[in-house]
């Protein structure tokens, strides 16, 4: 899930959704798009090049009554491991069972951020990664303060599941560390003690697919506080998939 990860991108005459403005963000998020302005040209560019394309962005108003044959089309031209996102205005319970049907499982409904499209595009791209139920991961803008050793610092929640989080941060503590987190939630704040498990920091070890920051696993948190992310993460799964 380097800058060389391709992805493509396929824009449809007359549709709503942003699709050249999106071909930008996904460079910008550190990935390669490769745009197709005609589902012709999606054909042609899926099969092409030596490092294959495993994630597509479709746009929403892809006729449903194409898209399953549609799919079909593009992963017999391309790689049997491609995943697609339908981006663009929310759809209908109906039209997005026929998604379902098709194999589209993610989406990014308007209006979403830029961390939020990397991480569905991070999805697509990581093909055969099962999560089980309970490490459910979602993107989040949430803001978060971490204290370590008496002082504090201020955080943005990257990514949260009922079991930890990544924050970003440009003062990641090292892996090891022991940490106090607070979590502002829609529903209130959450504490817990964590364990950062993972800092990705400038080096030769760094993620580009992910901001400087780090993970950490909660450490016991109470009741009340696995309710509440339990509750947040639920809500969040239903809105970026299918």
């Amino acid at each position: 899930m380097s800058s060389s990860s391709r992805v493509l991108v396929l824009a449809l005459q007359d549709s709503e959704c942003p699709m050249t403005e999106l071909v930008g963000r996904v460079r910008g998020v550190g990935l390669a798009p490769v745009p197709a302005h005609d589902f012709e040209m999606a054909l042609r560019v899926v099969g092409e090049g030596e490092n294959p394309i495993t994630a597509g962005l479709l746009p929403s108003d892809f006729p449903a009554n194409q898209i399953r044959d549609g799919v079909r089309q593009l992963l017999k031209a391309g790689s049997p491991k491609l995943q697609f996102v339908a981006v663009g205005p929310a759809l209908a319970r109906d039209e997005r069972r026929r998604w379902r049907k098709a194999g589209v499982k993610l989406a990014l409904w308007e209006p979403f951020d830029d961390g939020t499209l990397r991480f569905q595009l991070n999805r697509a791209l990581a093909t055969g990664l099962a999560i089980p139920r309970g490490q459910q991961r979602v993107p989040t803008v949430l803001l978060a303060t971490i204290e370590v050793g008496g002082r504090k610092k201020d955080a943005v929640v990257y990514s949260l599941s009922r079991s930890g989080a990544f924050l970003e941060t440009p003062r990641a503590s090292p892996a090891g560390a022991e940490v106090q987190v607070e979590i502002r939630l829609p529903s209130g704040p959450v504490e817990s003690v964590a364990d950062v498990v993972f800092s990705n920091v400038p080096g030769n070890l760094q993620r580009p697919n992910l901001p400087m920051g780090m993970a950490v696993r909660f450490r016991a948190p109470s009741s009340r506080a696995s309710r509440a992310l339990r509750s947040y993460v639920k809500e969040r799964v239903a809105a970026l998939e299918m």
